[in-house]
């Protein structure tokens, strides 16, 4: 293969608190060991530090992403310190990313560099390790496999950013769709109104899984959930954890000391993730979690985009209305269930516009805020007040839920104590590179 020298200027920044010198990238060189067929990429950062990512295009062409997802040394990552630095490629991952390289003599590295205040649309997290913190320009990029692998789903914890930030939403039943009758939810509880989120923010792909939280919380938080089937139970949706295993405690209890908008308490969930990773992880307020859902469609539409419908809920999770013909009401019942009853394996179904993955079913999901009956005067802030309402917001509808209440306008909520088999959580971070 004959790499061509790549020298790159793409430039990106972001002003927030005041002008500053964005990151530039420049000299990238690339050579190759003709035995390994490796590739070491040397590149000049200014400006830093800067999240760095990397991109192949053959002939000027851009290529999946996948082609590089196999890399190690300063890339995909933030990189401090100015001056030279390098990474390796190896594009030989597979029979495919070999033969299509072998043949084309006009592969070459793009390398971007991007500001910290607004890093790349994809954030994975290594649990497996302390600290490791990574960042990518697509999810094609992700390691092994991606998000169809089964890293993703386990040990690695993967985000993407939602845009927000400044958008106007229109929350609630702001259309009059005749699919809600099916629906058990009043529309008082639904009331229409437009809010708007100050900042984007990263949100789980996917829920928190088993194996995720055995990584994180196992040992510390003495809690089991229902679907344990050894073959299928790693990448199913972590449930039968409360609000204040999340937050609050390490026991289940209540403590006003680690309330929102305090950070969580030390050996909460959330705790030991932000302790493990250094990212301030938390739970979404409700309506960025109604946003990311509904991926910014008016309430007539699923998070697809189609009309909202059993059948249009169907393709996006698992509800009580897509089981199999061999279906057991009782969640106790069904614990050794495969993969075709109770819950399914996360990201079985197709995902939203956002990408993101079960926002309809499987799980019900919990929110920061306090549940109260008409949202209007909180303009979209998180609801903090639990003297109102001594319950939490859950959304989404589980795979024991009818389907018309796995909608993404459909609230819900239950005790923030309540350990239950049809609820986990999925979580999200500030777009802020660490």
């Amino acid at each position: 293969m004959n790499f061509r020298t790549a020298r790159i200027g793409i430039v990106y920044g972001l002003a927030t608190l005041g002008a500053f010198a964005a990151p530039v990238i420049s000299d990238v060189q690339m050579t190759q060991d003709p035995a390994t067929r490796a590739v070491t990429v040397n590149y000049t950062l200014t400006g830093g530090p800067a999240v760095v990512t990397a991109g192949v295009t053959t002939n000027g062409v851009p290529v999946s992403d996948a082609y590089i997802s196999r890399t190690y040394g300063d890339i995909h990552q933030v990189v401090r310190a100015d001056g030279p630095h390098a990474f390796i490629w190896l594009p030989d991952r597979n029979a495919l990313q070999e033969e299509a390289f072998r043949v084309d003599s006009g592969a070459r590295v793009t390398v971007t560099a991007w500001s910290t205040n607004d890093p790349p649309p994809v954030m994975a997290v290594d649990l497996t390790m302390t600290n490791r913190v990574q960042y990518f320009a697509s999810v094609g990029a992700l390691p092994e496999g991606g998000l169809s692998g089964k890293r993703c789903k386990t040990s690695l914890l993967v985000l993407k950013r939602i845009p927000a930030g400044g958008r106007e939403f229109a929350t609630g039943r702001h259309r009059n769709v005749s699919y809600y009758t099916k629906s058990n939810e009043s529309v008082n509880n639904e009331i229409s109104h437009v809010v708007s989120l100050p900042t984007d923010f990263y949100l789980g792909v996917f829920e928190i899984t088993q194996r995720q939280w055995d990584l994180v919380a196992g040992g510390v938080i003495n809690v089991t959930a229902n679907f344990t089937n050894a073959a299928y139970a790693q990448a199913r949706p972590m449930e039968n954890i409360s609000w204040y295993d999340l937050h609050e405690s390490n026991t289940n209890v209540y403590n006003f000391s680690y309330r929102y908008p305090n950070p969580p308490y030390e050996k909460s969930f959330l705790g030991l993730l932000r302790a493990r990773t250094g990212v301030l992880f938390e739970l979404p307020s409700e309506m960025e979690w109604e946003f990311a859902a509904s991926a910014g469609q008016d309430s007539g539409h699923a998070g697809d985009g189609s009309v909202v419908s059993d059948a249009a809920l169907f393709a996006l999770g698992r509800t009580s209305g897509n089981w199999p013909a061999t279906f057991v009401a009782g969640f106790t019942e069904i614990r050794d269930a495969g993969p075709d009853q109770g819950t399914a394996e996360v990201g079985s179904f197709k995902p939203n516009l956002f990408g993101l993955y079960d926002m309809c079913g499987n799980v019900w999901e919990w929110t920061l805020d306090w549940y109260l009956v008409n949202r209007v005067p909180l303009n979209g802030a998180v609801s903090l007040d639990s003297t109102i309402h001594s319950e939490v917001v859950v959304r989404g509808g589980s795979a024991g839920t009818v389907t018309a209440d796995c909608r993404d306008r459909r609230r819900f909520h239950r005790s923030p104590g309540a350990r239950n088999a049809n609820t986990g959580a999925r979580v999200k971070a500030p777009v802020v590179a660490h």
